[in-house]
């Protein structure tokens, strides 16, 4: 069974990685409105080149962003430039090598903020 969870941080740094990387129950993590990664993960989970975890800032210049994180399975992201930051795309290899695209998307909607995580199968 894979297990897959999706949270809007809503800003918190640090003790929001923490619990991902450390205590959140799921095989793959898609992260609204958190902050960059590599500032609060030590290099050798994090890696800044490494195949499980892809973080895009959005355009707000708030230091916030979106992210795809997976305990064990390497992932690609998936170029989509219409909306950097806030909609993302990546191809997961799970087991026995198959794949499936996770895809993140966060907007406003007259000052709610408003997250979708949807997953395809390839």
């Amino acid at each position: 069974m894979l297990r897959i969870a999706t949270w809007n941080v809503a800003g918190t740094g640090k003790g929001a990685w923490a619990y991902v990387v450390s205590a959140l129950p799921a095989d793959i993590i898609i992260l609204q409105e958190c902050r960059d990664p590599a500032t609060y993960l030590p290099a050798d989970v994090y890696g800044h080149s490494g195949p499980y975890i892809c973080w895009e800032p959005n355009s707000d210049n708030r230091g916030k962003g979106i992210a795809i994180y997976t305990r064990d399975f390497p992932l690609a992201s998936v170029p989509f430039l219409h909306h950097l930051g806030w909609a993302q795309v990546a191809d997961v290899t799970i087991r026995d090598g198959k794949v499936i695209r996770p895809i993140n998307v966060q907007g406003k909607s007259r000052s709610i903020t408003m997250s979708q995580t949807h997953c395809i199968r390839l």
